[in-house]
């Protein structure tokens, strides 16, 4: 079998939710993480943080280049995080090293990851909401706003980067994020059938970035499933 049953060709339709699995390919990751870093710029550039020509130009470039996922394989693989690769990779192409090196100011590769998680997480929670009732939609619309978070330690930057992603400023800690994996694992086990033993295995303690990329996805993609 496939080493995920999302990319098997036996198990994906019972488990492979049409709507929301463009939001967690790699492509859809690159592009958050990017739509981050631009609009972090152009944030930084109106609050002086950086030079406003700067931030205008790499909030631009951000929404304009594209980078292949495969070409920040093996850099991902050295140093356990995709962003340091697309960091570079954006900076190559840009060819202005005068406004590259501003990129990621002030900001570490783990606000990067997770604010662009968050972006995607919105989306997918939104469309789950839509297909629940009762007590777990409820449950949902009040711990949605509270995994939105920007985690940046500057508060100005962090409350301008908040306002201009519609995210929220505060919360959206480990804590937070595993009682979300604990109710995406609930609406799962809550339909009869084989997604349940699946979703278990996902909502351990919380092991960082890498652990929320690899378990709220699917966990999500399950729970949009069992709602259908």
């Amino acid at each position: 079998m496939a080493v995920t049953p999302f990319d098997s060709a036996l198990y994906r339709d019972l488990l492979t939710d049409a709507e929301i699995a463009p939001l967690f390919t790699d492509s859809a990751e690159i592009r958050a993480m990017l739509l981050v870093l631009g609009t972090l710029a152009r944030e930084q550039g109106q609050l002086g943080v950086i030079p406003e020509t700067s931030g205008a130009f790499l909030h631009r470039a951000a929404m304009e280049v594209q980078v292949d996922p495969a070409g920040l394989a093996a850099d991902t693989a050295r140093d356990g995080s995709p962003v340091p690769a697309l960091i570079a990779a954006f900076a190559k192409v840009l060819e202005a090293p005068e406004h590259a090196s501003c990129l990621q100011h002030g900001a570490t590769d783990e606000d990067i990851a997770r604010t662009a998680l968050a972006l995607r997480l919105r989306q997918a929670l939104a469309i789950l909401e839509t297909r629940l009732t009762g007590a777990f939609r409820n449950r949902l619309q009040v711990l949605r706003p509270r995994v939105q978070a920007v985690s940046l330690s500057d508060d100005r930057t962090r409350a301008a980067l908040a306002r201009a992603l519609h995210l929220s400023p505060a919360g959206g800690g480990a804590e937070d994020r595993q009682r979300l994996a604990r109710l995406l694992a609930e609406i799962v086990a809550s339909r009869p059938g084989p997604l349940g033993a699946f979703a278990a295995g996902l909502t351990g303690p919380s092991g960082g970035p890498l652990q929320d990329a690899l378990c709220l996805g699917p966990l999500t993609m399950c729970a949009a499933r069992a709602a259908q």
